[in-house]
């Protein structure tokens, strides 16, 4: 039951920033199992905090999310390093891929000691330079 109070919620969500069909699908499946993986309850909002960028936290289970989110999606080219392209491609359908490509080449890079804070680290600059609405 919680779930799919979880899918509900986030499809409705998702539905109102514009997310395709297929992007809800392919995060959905990827959540549930980054949550399975990190033993991170069903009926927590950290996947919206962090799609949304609302004030999700510095801490490790955050990152730890990120990170596994970054890796099932395919956006880790090597450690460290974004696929600039496979980010571009995945939010393409719904937003302007110049405007993503300029994002990501601001961000695949990332600082921090541990592939975790790089990519805690990728998540906050895309959403600190991004020009567009999610």
């Amino acid at each position: 039951m919680k779930i799919l109070l979880l899918i509900s919620a986030l499809v409705f969500g998702f539905c109102s920033a514009d997310y395709s069909k297929q992007q809800i699908a392919e995060i959905m499946q990827v959540t549930k199992q980054c949550y399975k993986k990190l033993d991170i309850p069903f009926d927590s909002d950290l996947i919206e905090r962090v799609m949304y960028n609302r004030d999700f936290p510095d801490d490790q289970t955050t990152k730890k999310f990120i990170n596994c989110m970054l890796i099932d999606l395919g956006f880790w080219e090597s450690e460290g390093v974004i696929d600039r392209e496979a980010v571009v491609n995945f939010m393409a359908e719904q937003y302007d891929s110049e405007k993503v490509r300029e994002v990501v080449g601001k961000c695949f890079r990332p600082t921090g000691t541990t592939q975790e804070d790089k990519a805690f680290n990728y998540l906050r600059c895309f959403f600190k330079n991004k020009t567009f609405v999610i």
